[in-house]
């Protein structure tokens, strides 16, 4: 029963490193839409992405100029967000026309 335990424990620690971001910090934490509805649209953490009310893994996301692009996927789906640096803001595209 040990056995099965510390390789329990042996697998999920490296699961938790395979899965951590290399998104800065600045990028981390909840972002709500600034219509006035305060709604929450994206929460970003190291292990994964709560976007649009569904939870999203997310791996190796790439930084191009001041742009991230970030891969979500789950199982069956897959979508591509952009978050943009402007000035002191940081701007969520999904490739919506709203």
């Amino acid at each position: 029963m040990k056995a099965f335990f510390t390789l329990l424990l042996s697998v999920l620690s490296v699961a938790h490193l395979n899965a951590q971001s290399s998104l800065p910090s600045s990028i981390k934490g909840n972002w709500f839409l600034v219509d006035g509805s305060n709604t929450l649209e994206l929460r970003v953490s190291d292990n994964y992405m709560m976007y649009e009310s569904d939870f999203w893994s997310f791996k190796d996301p790439s930084k191009k100029g001041k742009e991230w692009h970030v891969n979500l996927s789950q199982p069956g789906k897959a979508r591509q967000i952009i978050i943009r640096e402007v000035g002191d803001f940081l701007i969520l595209e999904d490739g919506r026309i709203i």
